[in-house]
C-alpha cells in the first residue's frame, strides 16, 4: 500500500473530534510530500526517511516526534499487519527538552508570544483524556492561580485555606505571597475566577472545609488508578497535583505547537509579561507595587518586554518641560490614559484586612480591557444607528443593536480606548472596516473611502457625526490597515493579469 493510501486509512480511523487533528494532519502531510505520495508504506517509514525528514525541521521537533510516532505504529499494526514480535521501535530519539538549562535541570524561561491564546490552557478537549473530572477541575484551578496571581509551582501547591477568599460567583481574592508594601490581596475575576470557584465547590462537596485555616487548599480528590494519561507524553501516571500540572502543560504544548513546552514555573512570568504587553508597559507601576522590583523574575520579564518592543527614537529629558518624556510620534491622547486600567485600586471599604487591592482583569484572550461605559454612552448618543449607513438594527422587541469599533485597534495596534478613537457601526460595516475594505478620509474625517473606487460607498459622507475623531487614529487606520488591504488587492489583480 502506498503511503498516501495508508494516510487516508489513518484518517478514517482517527477521532476527528480531537482538536489537534488538524495540526497532526498537517505534519503527516508534510512528511508524505517529502518521501513521495506513491512510495510504498514500508519503505516510506524506514529509518533513513524518518531521520532525513526530521533533520529538516527547525522548530517544534517535539510535536512532529509524537505525531509521526503514532502514524508509524499505525502503519506497522494496521497497514503492514506485522505481529508484535516483528514490529520495530520508532527509530527517532525523543528530542531533548530545550527548556532544560545545563545539568541542573532548571527550566529556562518560556515567554509566550504576544497574542497567545490562553484559553488553550483550559480547553476541555485537552482534559477529556484524563477521564477524571475532579483532576481536570483541580489542574485548571491551579493554572488559573498561576496566571492570575503570579504564583509559582510550589506556591500553588503550598496554598492554605487562609490564602484564598471566594467573595461571589465571579470574584476570588488570593493572598499576595510577595507581601510587598500594602498590597495584600490579588483579586481574580471572569474566567480565571470561575476555574478557581469550580474547584472550591468541588472541595466543599468532597471534603468539608476544616476549621484549620492552615490546611492545604489544593487537595487530591482522585486515586491513581482512576486517572488516564497519554503514554506518548509521560511514561507513568502523574502521582501528585504538581506532577499532573506539569504533565498537562506538556500535553497541551505538544497539541498546540508550543516549542519548547511549558512548565508550571512559566505561568507567573507570562502573567507579568502579558500584563505589560496588553497595557503597552503601563502596568509596570502596579506590578512593582504588587510584587516588588527586587524580585528577579519581575526584572527579567520587564527586560524581555522592552527588548522586544520597537522604539527607534526617544526624546531626552528636558528639566524645563514636564511634557518632554514621551516617545517621538506618540499620540498625545495616550498621556491622559489611565495607567491602572488592568490594576485599578479597590475603593471597597467592606473587605477585611486590606488597605489596597490589586485586581487582575481577564487577560486570557490577549485583549486589552475595553471601557464599556464609553461604548454604551456612544451607542445611546447615536441611538444604535450606524454612522456609515444610518441604519439601526432592531429586533422584534424593538431593541436596537449596534457595535462600537476602535478605529485604531486596541490589541495589536495599540489604539487608545477613548471616544475619539471609536465609531458606531452596524455589523456589516464593522467587518468591512476591520478588514480594511473601507476607511475614513484622514483629511476631512467624514468621507468614506473604499478600496474599490467604483463602489457606491466610495467618497460618500458619513450619515451622522455627533462626536469628534482623533486625527492620528483615523490616519493610522487609513495608512496602515486600509492601505495594506488595498496593496494586497492590487497584488492579487496584478498576478491574475500576469497569468
Amino acid at each position: 500500500m502506498e503511503i498516501q493510501e495508508a494516510f487516508e486509512l489513518y484518517q478514517e480511523r482517527i477521532d476527528k473530534t480531537n482538536t489537534t487533528w488538524g495540526q497532526d494532519r498537517h505534519k503527516i502531510n508534510r512528511f508524505i510530500e517529502i518521501v513521495g505520495k506513491k512510495t510504498d508504506s514500508k519503505e516510506a517509514i524506514n529509518e533513513s526517511n524518518l531521520v532525513g525528514f526530521y533533520s529538516t525541521l527547525d522548530r517544534n521537533q517535539n510535536g512532529y516526534f509524537f505525531t509521526l510516532k503514532k502514524f508509524y505504529n499505525f502503519i506497522q499494526e494496521e497497514v503492514l499487519s506485522l505481529p508484535v514480535s516483528e514490529r520495530k521501535v520508532f527509530p527517532l530519539e525523543a528530542p531533548k527538552d530545550k527548556n532544560i538549562e545545563g545539568n541542573n535541570k532548571k527550566p529556562k524561561a518560556n515567554y509566550l508570544p504576544e497574542g497567545f491564546n490562553f484559553y488553550d490552557l483550559f480547553s476541555d478537549d485537552f482534559y477529556i483524556h484524563l477521564c477524571n473530572e475532579n483532576a481536570s477541575v483541580t489542574i485548571k484551578a491551579c493554572i488559573a492561580i498561576g496566571l492570575g496571581a503570579s504564583y509559582n509551582t510550589s506556591d500553588i501547591t503550598d496554598m492554605t485555606i487562609n490564602d484564598i477568599q471566594v467573595n461571589s460567583s465571579d470574584s476570588v481574592r488570593v493572598k499576595n505571597i510577595y507581601e510587598h508594601e500594602r498590597v495584600q490581596w490579588i483579586t481574580l475575576t471572569g474566567k480565571l475566577a470561575k476555574y478557581v470557584i469550580d474547584y472550591y465547590n468541588l472541595r466543599l462537596k468532597s471534603l468539608l472545609m476544616s476549621v484549620d485555616t492552615n490546611q492545604l487548599f489544593f487537595q487530591k480528590f482522585w486515586k491513581g488508578r482512576e486517572l488516564e494519561f497519554d503514554p506518548y507524553i509521560a511514561t507513568e501516571k502523574p502521582p501528585t497535583i504538581k506532577s499532573l500540572m506539569t504533565y498537562m502543560l506538556r500535553y497541551i504544548s505538544f497539541k498546540v505547537d508550543i516549542d519548547p513546552h511549558l512548565y508550571p514555573t512559566h505561568l507567573y512570568i507570562n502573567s507579568v509579561l502579558h500584563q505589560l504587553i496588553q497595557t503597552n508597559g503601563m502596568a509596570l507601576e502596579a506590578i512593582i507595587r504588587t510584587f516588588g522590583w527586587e524580585r528577579l523574575f519581575v526584572k527579567e520579564v520587564f527586560y524581555h518586554f522592552i527588548q522586544n518592543r520597537e522604539q527607534k527614537e526617544f526624546l531626552g529629558f528636558n528639566p524645563f518641560d514636564s511634557e518632554s518624556l514621551i516617545e517621538v510620534g506618540e499620540d498625545k491622547d495616550l498621556e491622559s490614559e489611565n495607567p491602572g486600567i488592568f490594576f485599578p485600586e479597590s475603593s471597597s471599604d467592606d473587605l477585611p484586612e486590606t488597605d489596597e487591592e490589586i485586581i487582575i482583569i481577564e487577560m486570557l484572550t490577549g485583549r486589552r480591557k475595553r471601557d464599556t461605559k464609553k461604548v454604551k454612552a456612544l451607542k445611546t448618543l447615536y441611538a444604535n444607528c450606524c454612522q456609515i449607513c444610518g441604519v439601526a438594527l432592531v429586533d422584534i422587541n424593538g431593541i436596537g443593536y449596534s457595535e462600537v469599533n476602535h478605529i485604531q485597534p486596541l490589541s495589536q495596534h495599540n489604539g487608545i480606548d477613548k471616544e475619539v478613537n471609536m465609531i458606531v457601526l452596524c455589523p456589516n460595516h464593522h467587518t468591512l472596516m476591520d478588514m480594511g475594505i473601507i476607511t475614513i478620509d484622514p483629511v476631512d474625517k467624514e468621507t468614506i473611502l473604499h478600496v474599490d473606487e467604483s463602489n457606491p460607498l466610495h467618497l460618500v459622507k458619513l450619515c451622522v457625526v455627533k462626536h469628534p475623531f482623533s486625527e492620528s487614529c483615523v490616519k493610522y487606520h487609513h495608512d496602515v490597515i486600509f492601505n495594506t488591504t488595498r496593496e494586497k488587492i492590487k497584488d492579487v489583480l496584478q498576478k491574475k493579469i500576469n497569468r
